[in-house]
């Protein structure tokens, strides 16, 4: 447990982060490409045919947040730990117990078994 205790809960792949990502990333993809044609469909198929993109967009950026730690990545990833300020908290003893015992149900005796 003490060994649990010692990490931060701010991460910067959280999906509190990747939902902020979603949501810029949205706002500057729709703003790139502005649909004005008065039917109201063709632009909600618009928005519903990029939001694959604005969704990839956004998991490569968070990927890049979590493997790097330089200037560009903290800038991408200070809202969403902002964010995480106010939907986390620090867990208790007893949380931090049963996170401890559904992760070590989840690993296999064999580790050459978790391969398949």
């Amino acid at each position: 447990m003490e060994n649990v205790k010692k990490h931060c809960r701010f991460h910067p792949r959280c999906g509190t982060s990747f939902i902020f990502l979603v949501l810029f990333i949205s706002i500057f993809v729709s703003t790139v490409f502005q649909v004005s044609w008065e039917n109201v469909l063709f632009r909600v198929l618009i928005k519903i045919a990029l939001l694959p993109v604005v969704m990839g967009i956004s998991y490569e950026l968070i990927r890049i947040a979590g493997k790097y730690d330089n200037i560009v990545t903290k800038i991408i990833s200070a809202p969403g730990l902002w964010i995480q300020r106010i939907t986390t908290k620090e867990p208790d003893g007893e949380e931090i117990e049963c996170a401890i015992k559904a992760l070590t149900a989840c690993i296999p005796d064999d580790p050459e078994e978790d391969r398949l």
